[in-house]
């Protein structure tokens, strides 16, 4: 059996705020022993940390300036429109092309924003930003028949994902995590050993997923955190941890001496919030940010009503991916019901100078409606900077009412943190949620008016 000459695994979201205690409780072996044999750090991820730009950095080896790709959303040349970003946004080579052109074999499985998968010297399995099972996610394509006559069909859904308020379907959630950690387990197993390469790499995505709705069982200073639901699900990032930890070690079987291992993440992880900032709202408070009139007729506010309510309900119980393919399949609905359930499609652009995507889990970041840049900008060269300077003094005047303190105690300009040829791309102010500043935001409606001071 020909061993790889790297392994790369990867556990998306995971932290070492976690890791480290549970290596030291005997939890993580097989982490430990690399640690041990090796050496290891805390590494800076990309900011903002997130997964899109994340990884496309660490497959390209550049800052989003260089390679396009900077969150879960990107907007359209030449209009105020947004759409899903994958792996067509990325806009340089990544490290398995360089191999492949050396001479050198590589193979990834389940990187996110990978779809569509590229043509290597090797093979491709996309991760996250697949649209569906249905899609050509697989190069070469008779590789996924292979994998489907010896392994079954590849899920890439958690079916029970967002509503979740019961114990039936939080265990749900739990054993589909199970089943899907070990369908990739299975996947990068058989891989190494009929489709060896010289490069491999295998990403696992349950450790963010079990962060994001399981961590206030666990934490009893978060302000969801139930003590009667922590002995049923207090241990359940701990279990998704150990067990990748259980997979990582029966990979670890299929190298030799010869193989240089990495276990690497793409961001780490944390509690969120009670604080919610409505960016658009305070925009529009401050005069920066004006809606287009409304008749406010009563058709169309039942109209809103209900679009409102549908549109909630479908962001509580349908997973990313299920979000992608809706829209994909009826995108003017999307557009319609956005444009009632968010402020941002009922913007006046003709009198707005700044403002904040709202749409699905864009990171609070602001754009200038600079003049060129967008059809209806309004902002002078002259003005940029002062206006940038104006939004950053009053951000950091937004308070929490409990302790006096800023909500948002940083604020990044966009050559701060990104250089390149796509740089302009990236929003002219970036709000730190995820270091200095630990808040949440929610879309502002377009039925509250705030046009003035």
């Amino acid at each position: 059996m020909k061993a790889p000459k790297v392994m790369i695994v990867g556990f998306d979201a995971a932290t070492w705020d976690l890791a480290k205690p549970w290596v030291a409780e005997g939890f993580m072996p097989n982490l430990a022993r690399l640690m041990a044999e090796g050496a290891r750090g805390q590494l800076e991820s990309i900011l903002p940390p997130i997964t899109p730009p994340a990884w496309t950095s660490f497959t390209t080896g550049k800052n989003p300036g260089k390679h396009g790709v900077f969150h879960f959303m990107e907007s359209t040349p030449d209009t105020y429109a947004l759409r899903y970003t994958n792996a067509s946004s990325r806009r340089t080579r990544t490290i398995w092309k360089i191999l492949n052109q050396a001479g050198i074999g590589t193979g990834t499985a389940n990187i996110p924003f990978t779809y569509p998968p590229e043509v290597l010297n090797g093979y491709q399995i996309s991760g996250m930003d697949t649209p569906s099972e249905k899609s050509a996610f697989i190069h070469p394509p008779e590789l996924r028949e292979e994998l489907e006559r010896e392994l079954g069909p590849l899920k890439l859904d958690i079916r029970f994902l967002g509503f979740m308020n019961t114990d039936e379907r939080r265990d749900q959630v739990l054993d589909e995590m199970r089943q899907m950690d070990e369908q990739w387990t299975h996947v990068g197993l058989y891989l190494l050993k009929h489709r060896p390469q010289d490069v491999t790499m295998l990403v696992f995505m349950s450790i963010d997923t079990v962060q994001h709705y399981f961590w206030q069982f666990m934490d009893k200073s978060h302000f969801l955190h139930d003590p009667a639901a922590e002995a049923k699900f207090g241990d359940a990032i701990r279990n998704v941890y150990q067990r990748l930890d259980e997979s990582l070690g029966k990979l670890l079987e299929y190298t030799n001496d010869g193989t240089t291992v990495f276990v690497v993440s793409d961001h780490g992880g944390g509690p969120v919030s009670d604080r919610v900032v409505y960016l658009n709202r305070y925009l529009g408070q401050l005069g920066l940010l004006c809606y287009q009139q409304d008749t406010n007729n009563l058709l169309r506010k039942t109209l809103r009503t209900v679009l409102r309510r549908g549109y909630m309900f479908l962001r509580s119980n349908l997973s990313s991916r299920q979000k992608v393919r809706l829209a994909a399949l009826l995108p003017q609905l999307r557009l319609k019901t956005e444009s009632f359930y968010t402020s941002f499609t009922s913007i006046d652009w003709s009198q707005t100078k700044a403002y904040c995507s709202e749409v699905l889990a864009s990171p609070p970041s602001i754009w200038i409606n600079l003049k060129g840049r967008k059809p209806h900008g309004i902002v002078d060269d002259s003005e940029y900077e002062n206006l940038r300077d104006e939004i950053i003094t009053k951000i950091s005047e937004l308070r929490d009412p409990r302790t006096g303190e800023p909500v948002i105690k940083r604020v990044l300009r966009r050559e701060k943190i990104f250089h390149g040829s796509f740089a302009a791309e990236a929003p002219d102010l970036n709000l730190d949620w995820w270091e200095a500043s630990h808040f949440m935001t929610g879309p502002a409606f377009p039925m509250i008016r705030m046009n003035h001071r």
